[in-house]
């Protein structure tokens, strides 16, 4: 090789590796994919929920209304150069103002609630643009939220109410929600005066939305996850309903005490149409199950006690007219233990089954 011809090559070497040195210093210019691109990969959001009531707890519909703030806040690198360029100014933004801020590229992901019912109420929206970069966005809403109830040991149990929410155009990839919190520590029961919050859960998971990409491949979106458990108060209903059925079972154990036939006769009819008022009322407390209650447990147990004695009643009657060496009053003593301790078992297996 000539020496003419290694000072040329020389000669475009550093001419590139100037161009080079220049474009890396341009303004502008990054190694690194857009901003644009970089704010939508990997945001993470801290999200909270600030709980002022829950009311209107209707167990018919299993429905529960809840008025409160929502609260997230994630970093935007890309906001920063539109700041520094004064595309966007650091500031507190309220309600239609939000919306231009939308209109001008500047990126909110909408959050949506996955139990509520209808449309939630938004009185107020905040969003404030720190100068690093930093969005937090905040909104007063009131919803009716929805979450399947289970009645099975009423009036002595325990349901948890539910609040679900998720970015609704963004996955796990692009949007995801980090530090979950809910304030205050005491939420405000006053009007839900039969419950107390005994428990309460705040978590992330991912929830995979597969099914609705084309290719079927693995779509996940973060959700926010809080769950409170409330714990019925169930004096009212052991002083109202128990009590009054406990004593309705033990007052059809008086006709083993009572000779006249048509006078147990009586009394077991009326103590029935006592048990029947008490099923309407006890019912119409509920919705329509496809399971029975410890309080329904109860019902049937009433129903089948005088039905039971009513039986027993009726037969020795017929075996006394029937034959002469029938020892009826030997019959009724005899129920007079065994018939108790009956009932009294049959409600312990059923403490027992229930898990009470």
């Amino acid at each position: 090789m000539t020496q003419r011809a290694m000072t040329c090559r020389r000669l475009i070497a550093g001419t590139l590796f100037i161009m080079f040195s220049w474009m890396i210093a341009a303004p502008g210019y990054s190694a690194q994919p857009p901003s644009s691109n970089r704010e939508q990969l990997g945001t993470k959001a801290s999200v909270a929920l600030n709980i002022n009531k829950i009311y209107e707890l209707n167990e018919l519909n299993e429905t529960y209304v809840i008025d409160g703030y929502l609260v997230t806040s994630w970093q935007d690198d890309g906001l920063v150069e539109r700041i520094e360029s004064g595309a966007v100014a650091p500031d507190v933004y309220e309600n239609s103002a939000i919306d231009n801020l939308i209109a001008g590229g500047l990126r909110i992901p909408a959050i949506e609630f996955i139990n509520v019912v209808g449309n939630r109420s938004v009185a107020n929206r905040q969003v404030v643009i720190g100068e690093d970069g930093k969005v937090l966005y905040n909104e007063r809403f009131q919803a009716t939220f929805s979450t399947p109830m289970d009645f099975r040991k009423f009036p002595f149990d325990n349901q948890i109410l539910t609040v679900q929410l998720e970015s609704f155009s963004y996955d796990k990839t692009r949007f995801e929600f980090v530090d979950p919190k809910v304030y205050p520590e005491l939420v405000n029961m006053d009007m839900l005066a039969e419950w107390n919050i005994v428990d309460k859960q705040v978590f992330i998971s991912d929830q995979d939305y597969s099914h609705l990409s084309e290719d079927g491949s693995k779509t996940e979106f973060s959700r926010y996850n809080l769950n409170f458990t409330l714990e019925r108060k169930c004096d009212y209903y052991v002083w109202n309903f128990m009590l009054p059925l406990i004593l309705i079972i033990t007052s059809s154990w008086c006709v083993f005490w009572v000779d006249d036939f048509l006078t147990n006769i009586s009394i077991a009819f009326t103590l029935m149409l006592t048990v029947v008022a008490f099923t309407f009322q006890a019912t119409s407390l509920l919705p329509r199950l496809p399971y029975t209650t410890f309080m329904g447990m109860l019902t049937i147990l009433g129903y089948l006690s005088i039905f039971a004695s009513m039986v027993v009643i009726v037969a020795a009657e017929l075996f006394e007219r029937k034959s002469e060496d029938f020892d009826k009053a030997k019959l009724m003593r005899s129920a007079r233990v065994f018939y108790p301790i009956c009932i009294i078992c049959i409600i312990l297996f059923q403490i027992r089954i229930f898990d009470l």
